[in-house]
């Protein structure tokens, strides 16, 4: 996600991961989702191409939108160590 000073964080909210792979998802069902579309929603979140690629086949997979959480309830990051 892209701060207001322009700076990429890795923190996503749940609800705008969700959203944006909910919409994405209801045009792949409709029609074929074109790469220009994925790499502008991948912009606007911040993230890569590949990172929104996968969340896409993580929702037609299993239905999930968002993070897994860890068992202690936290989500999981993707960084080791922190």
């Amino acid at each position: 996600m892209v701060q207001e000073s322009g700076l990429k964080t890795s923190y996503m909210p749940n609800e705008v991961r969700a959203s944006v792979v909910a919409a994405l998802l209801a045009i792949r069902r409709t029609q074929t989702l074109p790469t220009w579309r994925v790499r502008a929603a991948a912009g606007d979140l911040g993230v890569s191409v590949r990172t929104e690629w996968r969340w896409l086949e993580q929702a037609e997979c299993d239905g999930r939108t968002i993070r897994k959480k860890r068992p202690g309830g936290k989500p999981v990051t993707g960084r080791k160590g922190r």
